[in-house]
Formats: structure tokens, C-alpha cells, sequence
């Protein structure tokens, strides 16, 4: 046996363990009556909110490539849905790439871009989420569990982050130097293919303003992930968790954080089940309600993920 395959069987034996043991503390029928119990317009109010998300998504990705995309944010749109249902497959979040790669085959964005959009874009998430999370937390104080305790890190995190943006935005060219110096001592090679894809980057952020470097699309981020949190919360709610509202914000923040991690399996089953079930057992939920709970968000997600794709190719054939 190939090491792929060895691989695609570890996967997958990760997988079934984990999703057995979440199954074994509670019954198959227990996730169909909890996907029953969401009615009809929360369904659709939750895509619609999924979908609108999604369009905010495609629109940061063509203001942070170039401004001359605006046009084509339809395309943009197209590749994000392929972007959503790659990440929601692929283990590891391998499913990343295929966002530089159709980012460079359909609309030309060169390669270092497209990586380095792609980096920001997730850096700007998770340091959104901290602030988020963080402003709830000061505004709305209360009991909220185990999760009070984590506060410094989420503080940690977020400032982290703002010096990694600044620095990266800012700072580049000095970085390069860096590298340079370190090239000349060490002549090694990948260090120059590094420098040579930071001077691309680099030029093509210095003709930008600050508006459409960091500006806009963290303003777009905010946006995003409010929209992602009322989706999933329209669901939540359908489903019959009853703990405060800003529970199930901070609940649903920390799960997006936990499950952007790399991890071995397939299409996140069993590894986004287990988090959103310590979270929301941790926010004072039942531990079968947080089981059952997740794998009935975690099937609903992927299923808007599917049919969106599904249907933006399927238009985007009939209009080309």
C-alpha cells in the first residue's frame, strides 16, 4: 500500500472514531429530531443570511486583489463557492488552495497574491472574531462558563495578530532586507524564492491605499462574520438551545476559531461535532442537546455549501 493511500485510510479511520464515540452518547434518532425541529423559514432565512455572506466574502477578495475586479465579482463569487465546498471536504484545510489556484487560472492573480490574499483574509477572521468576542464579553459581562477563563488568550491573540498586520502591511521591505542579508550567509535557494514572491507582494501592496489594504476589508470582515454568526444563530435557536443570545455568539465565535485549525479527517466529521459539543457543554448546554446539536449545524452547513456551489456553477455555464 502507497503512502496516499495509507494516508486517505488514516483519515478516514479518524473519522469514524471520533464520530462513534460522539454517536455513542447519544441515538441516530436524536440528530433526525433535531434537524426536524427547525422549521421551514429558519432554513431559509439562515441560507439566505449564508448566501448574502458568502457575496461579502467574494467582494473582500476582489478589493484586497485589485480594485480593477470589482467587475468581475461575479466570478469571484464562483470561485469562493468552489473555495467553501473544497475547505468543507478536504482534511487538513487542504481545500485553501483551490482559491489561489482559481484565483490564477480564472481571473490571472498571480500566485503570491493570491496566497498572500488568502493569509490575510484569514488572518483578518480570526483577529475579527477576537475583537468580536472580546465586545461581548465587555459589554454583555456575565457567567459564561468555562469560557471566562480563556479571556487572556483571546486578548493575547487578537494583539498578536493587529502587530502581525501591521507588520506585514508596513514592513515588508524591511523583512525582505532581512532575508537578503540572511541569503547572502546561507545562499540558500529557497530563501530567495521567498524574497523574490515577498518583492511581488510587496509592490502590489505599495500601490495600494490604505483604504483597500487593511481599511475596507476588515470593515468587510466585520460584516461577514456577523452575517456567519446570525446564520448559524437563526439555526440554533430553531433547534431549542435556550442560553442567552451572547452565549450563543461567543459559542458560535469560538467553534469558528477551534475548527479553522488543521486537522486530519473528512469533510470535518467527528473534529467540528467534538468542538462545538466541549463549547457549548461548556456554555451550560446539555451534553446530548451540544452532540446532537452539532452534527445537525454541521450537516445543514454543508449542505448550503453544496448547493450553493451546485447552483452558481451551473448558472455560471449557462451565462458563459
Amino acid at each position: 500500500m502507497d503512502k496516499e493511500k495509507i494516508v486517505k485510510a488514516t483519515f478516514i479511520l479518524i473519522t469514524l472514531l471520533i464520530a462513534y464515540f460522539l454517536l455513542s452518547q447519544i441515538s441516530l434518532p436524536m440528530i433526525a429530531a433535531t434537524l426536524l425541529s427547525i422549521s421551514m423559514p429558519s432554513l431559509l432565512a439562515s441560507f439566505a443570511l449564508y448566501v448574502l455572506m458568502n457575496l461579502f466574502r467574494a467582494f473582500r477578495y476582489s478589493v484586497m486583489t485589485d480594485r480593477n475586479l470589482y467587475s468581475n465579482n461575479w466570478k469571484m463569487f464562483t470561485i469562493v463557492c468552489t473555495h467553501n465546498i473544497a475547505n468543507n471536504v478536504l482534511p487538513f484545510r487542504t481545500g485553501e488552495l483551490t482559491f489561489v489556484y482559481l484565483a490564477k487560472v480564472q481571473l490571472k492573480i498571480a500566485t503570491a497574491i493570491g496566497a498572500v490574499t488568502l493569509l490575510l483574509s484569514r488572518v483578518y477572521d480570526i483577529f475579527i472574531i477576537c475583537i468580536l468576542v472580546l465586545l461581548v464579553l465587555l459589554i454583555f459581562p456575565g457567567n459564561y462558563g468555562l469560557i471566562n477563563g480563556i479571556v487572556p488568550y483571546i486578548v493575547l491573540v487578537a494583539f498578536g495578530l493587529f502587530i502581525f498586520i501591521t507588520l506585514f502591511i508596513a514592513y515588508q521591505k524591511l523583512f525582505i532586507a532581512v532575508l537578503n542579508t540572511a541569503y547572502r550567509w546561507f545562499k540558500n535557494g529557497m530563501l530567495i524564492r521567498i524574497i523574490n514572491r515577498l518583492e511581488e507582494t510587496t509592490q502590489f501592496y505599495s500601490n495600494q491605499t490604505f483604504q483597500t489594504s487593511i481599511g475596507l476589508p476588515l470593515i468587510l470582515t466585520v460584516i461577514i462574520w456577523v452575517l456567519n454568526v446570525l446564520s448559524i444563530y437563526v439555526l440554533v435557536v430553531g433547534i431549542g438551545i435556550t442560553i442567552s443570545p451572547w452565549a450563543i455568539f461567543i459559542g458560535i465565535m469560538l467553534v469558528v476559531i477551534a475548527a479553522s485549525i488543521p486537522v486530519p479527517g473528512i469533510a470535518n466529521f467527528g473534529s467540528f461535532e467534538l468542538i462545538w459539543a466541549f463549547v457549548f457543554s461548556a456554555l451550560s448546554v446539555t451534553r446530548e442537546t451540544a452532540i446532537s446539536s452539532g452534527f445537525a449545524v454541521h450537516l445543514i452547513a454543508l449542505t448550503y455549501a453544496i448547493a450553493l456551489w451546485l447552483s452558481t456553477t451551473a448558472l455560471d455555464r449557462a451565462l458563459h
